[in-house]
This record gives C-alpha cells, structure tokens and sequence, in this order.
C-alpha cells in the first residue's frame, strides 16, 4: 500500500512540474498556443520598416486610382510592396488569425486618409533614413537588403517631390566618407568598371553637357582613393570591357547599377558600416529622372 502510495505521489510530481515547465514556456492548455517570443531590438527596426513599406504600397495605390494618366504612382506602389518583401514582410504570430484566447498585435499598414504627392514623398524619406540607420545594426548578411531599400526610396522620394512641386535631396553626399564605409577589393574595382564606362559614355556628349559628367567621375575618383587609403587592395585593370546591355538600358544605367551596388556591397561587409554615408553618396551619382529610374534594378541584386 505504502508503494502504491509513493508512487501516484511521484506520477503526481512528475506532472505537476511538467504543467510548470508548460507554463514558463508560454504554452496555453485552453488552446495549446505558445505565446511568441518578445521580438529583439532589431527585429522592431525590420519590422516597422515593413510597415512603413506597406503604407507607402497603399498611399502610392490610391494616388494610382487618381491619376489614371501616369505609371509613376503605380510603380511605386509595386516597388514598395517589394520592399516589405525584401525585408521579411509584416511579422504576425498566427497570420491566419489567433487561436481562442489570443490576439494578432496590431500592424500599421494602411496610408493616413487624404495622403498626397508631398506625403508620400516625405514617408519615402523617412523610410530612406530609417532604413540606413537599421542597416548599421543589422547582420552582414541583410545590410545590403537595408541599404538598398533605403536608396531607392531616397531617390523615389526625390522624384515624387519634384512632382508634387517641392523638393528632396540625397542629404550630404560625401565620396570620401562612403569610400571608407564600402573599402573592400570588390568595391574599388567594382567602381573602376563603372568610371570607365562613364568616361565612355561622356565621350560622346557635346562639350557643353560634359560638366555634370566630369564632376561625377571626379566623385568616384575620390571615393576610391578613400577605398585605398582605407585598405582596399587596388588590383583595377587598365580596360575593363563594357558590359552586354539589356533592351533599352544605357551604358549610362549599367555604370550606375555597378557602382550603386559595388557600394552596398562593400558597406555590407564593412567593419564600421555607415549606411547614411553610403546611401546620401550613392543617391547623388544619379543625375536624372530617367537616371534614378534604372535604379530599381539594385533590388533584385
């Protein structure tokens, strides 16, 4: 008797510490749901940076809707949706809706009502901005992601304002300061490959456009001498051939992408990243609407 005794006593302890091993794992017996961890600092920054992507996607849709002669607002609702996607999408602990008991955390990924030109241009800025002070933080392995959702949102923003008649900047491009943020081998010949081919292509402009060209090849110069001086091991070839165009892509864009993305990539692995700096210098290499345009192609790298 006294061992029938000792052992529902020891089958009962056995379960009463399972229950409280249950319990501090979150785990609920009314549902059998677990409670989702508590997110980590930079899973807050990815996240809210997806949001915002997503209330870019909806404000640009219905800019859409009214203006049904122009593509710019449709397109940049798609690229915003792309962006979202990029960085992991709107986190939900139970995306087909939450067990008895239990709630979805609220998400923000509708547009303020009455959203326009203007607004979408300043909530592209501060996607911009925000998005390069994440990348700083983020792992290697997703800074390149970070850092060109945070350009082409800058230069999207850049456009969208000069439509709505006022005005968005790169910020404070400096080709020295994005140099040493991005100092790696593949980035220094990497912009080696985008100078020449920029050289080729102001070759043949007139004399009097030449100016903005020559100042941008001054630019990269600079930002690769700060690449050396930072370590960058300079093994650039004298010819580098240029590349097979895609229909209708310029020596112009494909100069651009290469350049843009030997940037992203070398602050990807950088020791100190400094995605203000490469972002502000990247943005100010492109000089036109049709130039910034060509961007998007940086996404799907």
């Amino acid at each position: 008797m006294a061992s029938r005794r000792f052992f529902f006593g020891l089958s009962a302890l056995a379960v009463a510490l399972m229950v409280l091993a249950f319990v501090f794992a979150g785990v609920r017996f009314d549902t059998g749901a677990k409670d989702p961890a508590a997110p980590s600092s930079q899973e807050r920054k990815r996240q809210a940076l997806a949001e915002k992507s997503s209330r870019i996607s909806d404000a640009a849709k219905r800019l859409a809707t009214n203006s049904p002669n122009s593509n710019v607002f449709a397109r940049i609702s798609t690229t915003a949706a792309h962006y979202a996607t990029s960085l992991g999408g709107v986190w939900r602990p139970w995306p087909k809706g939450a067990p008895s008991g239990r709630t979805n955390p609220p998400v923000s990924i509708s547009a303020p009502d009455g959203t326009d030109a203007a607004g979408l241009s300043r909530m592209l800025g501060e996607l911009s901005n925000e998005a390069a002070s994440a990348a700083n933080s983020a792992p290697a392995e997703q800074r390149r992601t970070y850092l060109a959702v945070a350009l082409d949102s800058r230069l999207r923003a850049i456009d969208v304002a000069a439509r709505a008649g006022g005005r968005a900047s790169c910020g404070k491009p400096d080709p020295v300061a994005a140099g040493k943020a991005s100092a790696t081998q593949d980035a220094l010949m990497g912009a080696e490959a985008a100078r020449q081919w920029l050289e080729t292509s102001a070759a043949s402009l007139p004399g009097h456009k030449r100016s903005a060209e020559i100042a941008r090849l001054d630019s990269i110069k600079a930002m690769q001498s700060a690449m050396i001086s930072s370590g960058a091991k300079d093994e650039r070839s004298a010819a580098i051939p240029p590349p097979a165009l895609g229909k209708g892509e310029t020596l112009t864009n494909a100069a651009l992408t290469k350049a843009s993305d030997s940037l992203l990539r070398g602050a990807s692995t950088a020791g100190k990243p400094d995605g203000e700096a490469t972002v502000s210098y990247a943005c100010s290499l492109y000089l036109t609407p049709k130039e910034r345009e060509g961007a998007e192609a940086l996404l799907r790298g």
